[in-house]
């Protein structure tokens, strides 16, 4: 193969198999169409620099991305706009994909679609092993996002991606809606010209369509299982996971919460794979002991991650994980990205993608770790080695610089007042403290 990866995005590509990928008849004459289209002067180039398959029949193709904000308004909020709203020019109210039932179509501003070009005949998609609903890994320089193939463009163009998808890309990628946020919301009012110009790598996973019990929340919510089977799909690609079974990827069975912990046993999405914010990470993340999804999280909006704060849970990690699963009337409806035990043991309770309620008025920007003590405890051993070590991860993956780990009470934006956490664990309740055992120990 021709096609050279970009440098920006090996740390992503490592055990990709380029050598073993070959072109079709359908690819190569595909491509020459997309290059034909890239005339001196055109402002929309596609800049296809490889289309082809590998052995397993995953298809890639590597261009530039630019924002589709075509579908119906998100229905979690009246103020949320449609795509002809975001998109005055060209947007549609619809998406070539239907969800099942009455559900409609995709909204672009909440889910991660991708466009596909349709064939030189206008009767589907170009590539004939490739279906609307298929699963997608999107990667630029060292972010990766899932995607579904959500809706079908011009049969000259290649590189489109709703402004979820492009916001999953961040802070890599442009904001799709620069300087057309409403200020109370965070929402989009209007897509901004940001297309992202070259070296985005698609891959994606023919047959890997969804069934029939397909709902909104399942690209959306706490419970994206596409996610996580796009992201097993990946790995399988790589050789580092095996492939999920068909009854697995078409129609995986709903867990109870309890369950769905026991038998994740930390090989969730986002226990296990680099979010979808980050960036190539020399640093490896440490093992998650279990992922156990906590309700109580929200939309970060496409806020860019850029401090941690550390907490002590002043109980134990069972009352600790109890209350952030605690869904009764009158609870705190509170949680945090990670608890770490004192034996050293991380458990994850919210995605990264993710605001967790964890320190109020600093929620949107900050990752949450809990450590298990009382308010008189100090760090254990393993503990504060757990704790650095995901730390340090953090740090890279997100590009957040040493200075920007806090204690609760001391975290820019803090508006709870009253609190003691993270106490002494760190050897006294100061900033000062917090930053002196950063500075000696990640």
């Amino acid at each position: 193969m021709a096609f050279k990866p970009p440098t920006a995005s090996l740390g992503q590509l490592q055990g990709i198999p380029f050598d073993t990928a070959t072109v079709s008849d359908v690819e190569k004459t595909t491509k020459d169409r997309f290059d034909a289209f890239d005339t001196p002067g055109n402002r929309d180039k596609n800049m296809c620099k490889g289309l082809f398959h590998f052995p397993d029949g995953t298809v890639f193709w590597s261009s530039k991305m630019g924002v589709d904000a075509d579908g119906p308004a998100a229905p979690d909020d009246p103020r949320r706009r449609t795509g002809k709203q975001l998109d005055p020019g060209s947007g549609q109210d619809g998406t070539s994909f239907h969800l099942p039932g009455r559900q409609g179509d995709l909204p672009s501003e909440v889910v991660p679609y991708l466009v596909l070009p349709m064939n030189s005949g206008g009767s589907g998609p170009f590539h004939p092993n490739l279906q609307l609903g298929d699963l997608a890994v999107v990667i630029y320089k060292g972010v990766k996002a899932f995607a579904l193939c959500g809706d079908i463009g011009p049969f000259k163009k290649v590189g489109e991606g709703s402004i979820r998808l492009h916001e999953l890309l961040r802070p890599a990628a442009p904001d799709p809606c620069k300087n057309h946020r409403d200020p109370a919301t965070g929402f989009c009012r209007q897509i901004f010209d940001s297309s992202i110009e070259e070296d985005v790598l698609f891959f994606v996973f023919p047959k890997s369509a969804f069934g029939a019990d397909l709902k909104l929340s399942d690209l959306t919510g706490t419970d994206n299982r596409l996610q996580e089977s796009a992201f097993a799909l990946y790995d399988r690609l790589r050789g580092s996971a095996p492939a999920p079974s068909a009854t697995d990827a078409k129609s995986p069975k709903k867990k109870t919460k309890a369950a769905k912990s026991k038998a994740d046993g930390g090989a969730h999405a986002s226990a296990t794979h680099e979010d979808a914010h980050g960036s190539s990470n020399a640093n490896t993340k440490p093992p998650i002991e279990k992922f156990i999804e906590s309700p109580h999280q929200s939309s970060r909006n496409g806020t860019r991650i850029d401090m941690v704060v550390l907490h002590c849970t002043e109980g134990t990690l069972e009352v600790t994980i109890e209350t952030f699963l605690d869904q009764s009337s009158g609870s705190r409806q509170v949680s945090a990205h990670y608890v770490i035990d004192r034996d050293g043991k991380i458990y994850q309770m919210v995605r990264d993608s993710e605001r967790a309620n964890h320190c109020k008025g600093a929620n949107i920007n900050s990752i949450g770790i809990e450590h298990v003590g009382l308010p008189t405890d100090t760090l254990a051993k393993a503990q504060s080695d757990s704790s650095a070590a995901l730390i340090r991860w953090l740090l890279e993956q997100y590009n957040i610089p040493r200075t920007r780990v806090f204690g609760h009470d001391f975290a820019p934006g803090y508006s709870g007042g009253g609190t003691t956490c993270p106490d002494k664990l760190f050897g006294g309740h100061t900033q000062q403290a917090v930053a002196d055992w950063v500075k000696a120990n990640v």
